[in-house]
């Protein structure tokens, strides 16, 4: 088929398809569960390239038209027992990093999807890298973390991603009296304290809670 009418399919900017199939970016875990859906291609064989092209329970040999959009996000694309999950290209600031705005996924990575489940949300998680030092030696600059989105509520001594503006810190979390209270690993650094009766209450929000860490070796 055209390249406009498979867009149309998928409900994407041609411009975004394009870019896709010149490897310029990569399509989130959402885009790949939709393919796989409206195309019964196997999910094996987009993310792996190996077994048959279409589901073995799919007897569909050409795309249909789109049905209506679905008011809620489908299931992160499930292979083998594992979920992908997207890694964007905002940076989490950890001291005096700055925050890239775009959030570009960069790629999937695989986790086992019933270790995913016991955490939280597998389809309100997204994979963040830290920059900065403030969390030393607990997170390092480059190192990637592992956000749900819909664990919001603040639990002492929990890791969370918090928006500030066109910010996004990952810091120790209190809740004070009508305060949040920032903290930092690395001792160089001081508290924040953030009066959420001021003007501070309507740029600051918790984006969610840390649920995971890697180092990758220097």
């Amino acid at each position: 088929m055209t390249q406009e009418r498979f867009a149309d399919l998928l409900g994407l900017n041609i411009n975004t398809l394009r870019g896709y199939e010149k490897g310029f970016r990569t399509p989130g875990a959402d885009t790949i569960s939709d393919l796989c859906q409206k195309t019964g291609a196997s999910p094996e064989w987009i993310l792996l390239g190996s077994g048959p092209v279409y589901a073995p329970t799919s007897a569909q040999t050409e795309p249909s038209r789109p049905a209506a959009a679905s008011p809620t996000s489908p299931e992160p694309v499930a292979v083998d027992g594992l979920l992908m999950v997207p890694k964007v290209t905002a940076r989490l600031s950890a001291g005096g990093g700055s925050f890239e705005t775009g959030a570009e996924v960069r790629g999937l990575y695989a986790f086992r999807s019933d270790w995913l489940r016991a955490k939280g949300t597998p389809d309100k998680m997204v994979l963040m890298e830290v920059s900065g030092d403030s969390m030393e030696p607990m997170l390092r600059n480059g190192d990637t973390v592992l956000i749900d989105k819909g664990q919001a509520e603040i639990l002492a001594g929990k890791v969370y991603g918090v928006g500030i503006e066109d910010t996004v810190v990952v810091k120790l979390v209190e809740r004070l009296p009508g305060k949040l209270v920032l903290r930092s690993a690395n001792p160089a650094y001081a508290p924040v304290e953030i009066d959420m009766s001021g003007d501070m209450a309507d740029v600051v929000r918790i984006i969610g809670r840390v649920i995971w860490w890697c180092h990758e070796a220097l």
